[in-house]
């Protein structure tokens, strides 16, 4: 399952940012809410794994990369809510850490 969280929602995420992660900008920007962009999460409740989508810009993937919960997800939701936004411009960018390679291949085309 993936949701979009209310902006009021967005520190939920924030157990699942790495150290470098805390160190991002555009990142945290969006985290506090001070930045234009949309969270997705597996659980709105308690996320384990979640979307950071700098709308029209980047999309960051945080958390558990083997959560098949919300990875097996992805394509249909990036197809529905983020692609037409973010990949349809060419110039939309996804970073995650080495973990979510696997997933991002199987979730995202």
């Amino acid at each position: 399952m993936i949701v979009e969280l209310d902006v009021n929602e967005y520190s939920k995420i924030t157990p699942l940012l790495s150290g470098e992660d805390k160190t991002n900008v555009a990142l945290m920007s969006i985290v506090a809410g001070n930045n234009k962009g949309k969270i997705f999460v597996d659980n709105p409740e308690h996320p384990r794994t979640a979307i950071i989508w700098a709308i029209a810009s980047i999309a960051f993937f945080v958390g558990d990369c083997r959560n098949s919960e919300f990875t097996a997800h992805l394509n249909s939701y990036m197809g529905r809510k983020i692609k037409t936004g973010f990949l349809g411009y060419h110039r939309g960018h996804l970073v995650h850490h080495r973990g979510y390679e696997r997933s991002l291949g199987q979730g995202v085309k």
